[in-house]
């Protein structure tokens, strides 16, 4: 559960942890626009990220024994 909010202020860095697709989106264009740095912290349920990333790595593996 740690998060990186209290870096951002100690650094005088924008922070945003956006909630949606859609939120990041914004956050993230604006952050484009913006002449300052930003930090965008995305937080994952760690056993959806673990399953899709094992299903990708399936994928991979499964294309590059077809090669």
């Amino acid at each position: 559960n740690l998060r990186f909010e209290a870096a951002a202020r100690m650094f005088e860095v924008e922070y945003h942890s956006p909630a949606s697709v859609d939120d990041f989106r914004k956050v993230y264009r604006k952050a484009v626009r913006n002449d300052r740095s930003t930090l965008i912290e995305l937080t994952f349920d760690w056993r959806e990220s673990r399953r899709i990333r094992r299903h990708l790595q399936d994928r991979i593996v499964a294309r590059l024994k077809r090669v």
